[in-house]
C-alpha cells in the first residue's frame, strides 16, 4: 500500500497567525474535510492515545504556518487521516491489525512532518525558528515573532540526516503506550524510517 505524500513550496506565516487549541483547529478541519471527521473519530476509538500526536504536532506547528494558502497542519493530518483510512481495510476485505493501523497514521505524520525538517522562520532580529529546535512554533510566535507575523521570513533550507530527524520527531509525537505496542510488535523501525508499506 502507497502512502500519498504532499510536496511544499511557497511558504507563508498567516498575517494575524492563530495560535488557537487543537479542539478548535480540528473543528475547522472537520468543516472542510467532513470524511476526515469520520475517519479521525474511527483512529481515536481504536487508539484513544493517537490524540495526543495529533495535539503535539497542532501546538508544533499551529494553523498559521502555510504551504501554498492552505495550513500545513491541516494537509499533514488530513494526509495521515487519509492513510489511516486505507489501511481499514485491505483488497481482500481483511482488516489490519490495530498496531499496523496506528504505525501506518504516524509514520504518514513523522514522513510529512520531517520534510519540513529545514524549515527556518526568522524574525527582523535574525533570531531563528526551526522545527527540531526544542522550542514549539506556538511558542516561539507567542515570544519572538515578528509583527505583523507576515514580516517573519519563511525558507527551506536543505534538510540533514532524515532518519535523525524522523526519530526526533516520533520521539516528540508519541507516548510511551504507542512504544511499548509498536515495539512489541516489531513496527517501531518502520515508523522510524519508513517502511509500514511492508508490514501492510
Amino acid at each position: 500500500m502507497a502512502t500519498k505524500e504532499k510536496q511544499y513550496t511557497e511558504f507563508t506565516l498567516k498575517k494575524n497567525t492563530d495560535t488557537t487549541s487543537y479542539l478548535e483547529i480540528v473543528q475547522r478541519m472537520n468543516e472542510k474535510y467532513p470524511a476526515s471527521a469520520e475517519v479521525m473519530g474511527l483512529l481515536l476509538l481504536d487508539w484513544p492515545d493517537a490524540e495526543i500526536a495529533l495535539v503535539k504536532l497542532t501546538v508544533l506547528l499551529t494553523e498559521g504556518l502555510e504551504a501554498n494558502g492552505v495550513p500545513i497542519v491541516h494537509d499533514i493530518i488530513k494526509n495521515a487521516l487519509d492513510n489511516y483510512s486505507l489501511s481499514l481495510t485491505e483488497s481482500q476485505q481483511k482488516k489490519y491489525s490495530d498496531p499496523a493501523r496506528l504505525g501506518y497514521f504516524l509514520e504518514s505524520l513523522i514522513a510529512d512532518t520531517s520534510k519540513l525538517s529545514g524549515l527556518v522562520i526568522t524574525n527582523v532580529k535574525g533570531e531563528d525558528w526551526k522545527l527540531l529546535s526544542g522550542e514549539t512554533l506556538c511558542d516561539w510566535l507567542r515570544v519572538k515573532a515578528s509583527l505583523p507575523y507576515d514580516a517573519n521570513k519563511v525558507k527551506l533550507e536543505q534538510k540533514e540526516n532524515d532518519e535523525k530527524n524522523r526519530k526526533a520527531l516520533y520521539d516528540f509525537l508519541t507516548n510511551e503506550r504507542m512504544k511499548i505496542v509498536l515495539q512489541r510488535v516489531g513496527y517501531e523501525k518502520q515508523v522510524v524510517c519508513g517502511g509500514m508499506s511492508s508490514v501492510l
